[in-house]
């Protein structure tokens, strides 16, 4: 039976892009714990400041090797069946350019149940948000 196992939705766009090959997580794990790290201080109201000076945003890196390790960034996510995405090896040679903004890679997704499944990771640059949707089971 090769039945197709999905992320959640919650999960598959619960990953955004921080820039090439770091991903980070709108949601935390239950598990971890608040940072203990106070806020910063505000400056002293006697600082003089320069404004600051307005810079322009960096362009995404679209690189094929960008938009494999953007992918691989899902490593952590649940599957509906609650097993954790353990590993995720994308294919830099599999990167394609599908619309604007919008990148897909092959990869192979290793589970917690010792389950791998073949599919395309989709890297949306223009939302900073990584998709996964697994296709074939690896047997």
């Amino acid at each position: 039976m090769n039945a197709i196992r999905r992320l959640t939705p919650l999960l598959i766009l619960a990953a955004v892009l921080t820039g090439c090959g770091t991903v980070s997580s709108l949601t935390a794990p239950a598990s971890t714990p608040a940072s203990s790290t106070p806020p910063a201080a505000a400056p002293s109201s006697s600082a003089l400041a320069a404004p600051p000076s307005p810079a322009a945003s960096p362009a995404p890196c679209t690189t094929h090797a960008c938009i494999a390790q953007d992918a691989q960034g899902l490593v952590g996510a649940i599957a509906k069946d609650e097993s954790v995405l353990t590993k995720m090896d994308c294919y830099q040679s599999t990167v394609k350019h599908a619309a604007p903004g919008i990148w897909t890679v092959s990869c192979l997704a290793t589970y917690s149940d010792g389950s791998q499944w073949d599919g395309i990771a989709t890297v949306l640059l223009t939302s900073g948000q990584v998709t996964w949707e697994a296709i074939e089971q690896v047997q």
